[in-house]
């Protein structure tokens, strides 16, 4: 049998089931979270548009969410179905081992991986924040723009920059001081304190601006200083608002995690975060390698499916928890991102060992 119609006939049918399995898991997930939100929509008095923006503005992150449970789910049914339909006995009789559909699928997975990835970090970073928004501002009638910070500190190159009241959204604050470090970073030696700042793209204006140089003990005062800063300054509310990594996508969080990172801010919630965008999306592979396993074990359908739904809860419980304990410095931050993906894939791989070591019948 060629195996280029072999594989396009797995794709075809992968995709319909994919389709069908997406489309019953996104209206229960919008079912569940609209009866959730249904009252405080209701309270708000906001408009259908609103709401419908609103969930519009969430389904690409609810897709990137459930991903890998409706891949595994559908490459499940698929299988239990070829069983069924007699079709793998019938590739085995025609010198096609089920080895051949496992490497297709593996390949597949990959592809769905790389494409879940640039999905999540474009579309799905920006559906959250614009659903983000609408909840703290239309919902919760919290104004995001009017969010303060205090004693906000983070360093530069050879500055360092202390600011007691900021407003990260609208780029201004007041009470601000910038150290001027000595080239080896061991001393200071100057000190700008200033009014108020202003921030406009790169250029951070400092207003009523006091200088003092530490070795001549002399003062100057100026009307305003101007200084070029790489630094975001909604990045520091990163670290204040809620699920905020899910605001950033991969190649922004990395750049955050390394400015604050230079400010001595703790940054390991950020670092397992970052981890966990790439993680996540490889979990496919695993799912495609517990779908060949579990076909290799069970044939029926219906305990195939259950036993699909028992992983994808297992997954998910240890991805969070894993993801909580690198957070909260449990665990280092690599370790606890990837440490789903190890265990099941580990698990997994181990059963197909074992039925190829025994030499099982062909399906």
């Amino acid at each position: 049998m060629n195996n280029n119609i072999l594989v396009r006939y797995l794709i075809r049918q992968n995709l319909f089931l994919l389709a069908l399995v997406f489309g019953a898991g996104i209206g229960i997930y919008l079912l569940i979270e609209l009866f959730d939100r249904l009252d405080d929509f209701l309270k708000a008095g906001v408009g259908l548009s609103t709401i419908v923006m609103y969930f519009a503005a969430k389904t690409p992150l609810i897709i990137s969410q459930i991903f890998p449970a409706v891949f595994l789910l559908s490459l499940l049914i698929q299988f239990s179905l070829m069983h069924r339909n007699r079709e793998i006995i019938a590739l085995t009789s025609c010198a096609v081992p089920f080895a051949v559909i496992g490497r297709t699928i593996v390949v597949y997975a990959l592809v769905w991986s790389a494409l879940l990835f640039g999905f999540s970090q474009v579309l799905g970073t920006k559906g959250y924040s614009v659903a983000h928004r609408i909840w703290k501002e239309d919902v919760r009638k919290k104004q995001l723009s009017q969010q303060v910070l205090y004693n906000v500190w983070f360093r530069e190159e050879n500055r360092i920059i202390r600011i007691r009241s900021f407003k990260p959204f609208q780029g201004v604050g007041r009470g601000a001081a910038v150290y001027a470090l000595s080239g080896d970073g061991n001393k200071v030696e100057q000190i700008a304190e200033a009014k108020g700042v202003e921030v406009h793209g790169n250029t951070w204006t400092f207003m009523e601006v006091n200088h003092l140089h530490i070795q001549s003990f002399s003062r100057r005062w100026e009307d305003r200083m101007d200084l070029i800063l790489k630094t975001d300054p909604r990045s520091f509310a990163t670290l204040e608002s809620e699920k905020a990594p899910q605001y950033l996508s991969y190649w922004n969080l990395s750049r955050v995690i390394k400015g604050l990172g230079q400010a001595g801010s703790n940054v390991e919630g950020l670092v397992t975060a970052l981890h966990a965008k790439i993680s996540y999306p490889v979990s496919l592979l695993v799912m495609a390698c517990a779908a060949i396993a579990l076909t290799l074990a069970v044939t029926n359908v219906y305990l195939s499916v259950l036993a699909g739904l028992v992983l994808v809860f297992a997954y998910y419980a240890i991805f969070v928890m894993s993801t909580a304990a690198g957070e909260n410095g449990l665990l280092p931050p690599f370790v606890a991102a990837w440490m789903p993906n190890a265990v099941f894939g580990l698990g997994f791989l181990g059963m197909l060992a074992v039925s190829v070591l025994k030499k099982e019948k062909p399906i």
